[in-house]
């Protein structure tokens, strides 16, 4: 099975997911993963920064909600990159979750399913292996 979804879409849902972990980590580390799950594509953001609480995972994903604890010299957002990313992964098909601990960092799931939603994706596609059980095609939608 292989996932064709548009690689736009995709590449600003991870970019925002790898900036927001590298800008709240300021020891140790950041992974991105990806794997396939039944009928579906993983890809995992996972940090060991500073966390967030659960009052606050509540809210990461409402527009304009910037919380505190941004290392001091770094830039403030507007408080849109996660709705965007979230937003973006449902027209995929998808589902964006995060799941964090406060003070031991934070793990964004983006989970796609392997058949693009109605359309398909376009004529230029990439396609990377992901293991012996799954391809990963993106390209531009129609």
């Amino acid at each position: 099975p292989s996932l064709r979804s548009d690689r736009e879409k995709i590449k600003e849902i991870l970019l925002n997911l790898v900036s927001n972990a590298v800008k709240f980590t300021s020891r140790g580390s950041v992974s991105l993963g990806i794997r396939c799950e039944g009928r579906r594509v993983v890809m995992q953001v996972t940090d060991t920064g500073i966390g967030i609480s659960g009052d606050d995972l509540d809210r990461i994903f409402q527009r304009f909600t910037q919380l505190d604890g941004a290392p001091s010299g770094s830039v403030r957002g507007t408080g849109l990159g996660l709705p965007i990313a979230k937003t973006l992964a449902g027209m995929l098909g998808g589902v964006l979750t995060a799941s964090s601990v406060e003070g031991r960092g934070s793990t964004f799931t983006l989970s796609l399913p392997l058949a693009f939603p109605s359309g398909g994706a376009g004529d230029s596609t990439a396609e990377t292996n992901v293991n012996d059980h799954c391809r990963v095609a993106a390209g531009a939608t129609g």
